[in-house]
């Protein structure tokens, strides 16, 4: 009996192994070149949910900070 288990514990790792899809690098530059434009478009994207200068939160008080500009799905007016 152990050696069937055995058989059919090694058929299912098998069969994992084979149906695992082939992974392939998704980045294709270095992480310093993409920290390099992240940095910029993170920091406008914070300064523009900042009211009323920002330029998505300019409904919002002077210097509130605000999670999202979006007033939709759920509705957050």
């Amino acid at each position: 009996m152990s050696r069937l288990l055995y058989a059919l514990g090694a058929l299912a790792l098998g069969q994992n192994a084979l149906a695992a899809p082939q992974l392939s690098p998704r980045a294709t530059a270095s992480l310093d070149a993409w920290l390099a434009t992240e940095t910029t478009v993170s920091l406008n994207g914070i300064l523009n949910n900042i009211g009323s200068a920002g330029a998505y939160a300019q409904s919002a008080a002077n210097g509130a900070v605000i999670a999202s500009p979006s007033t939709a799905n759920p509705n957050c007016k």
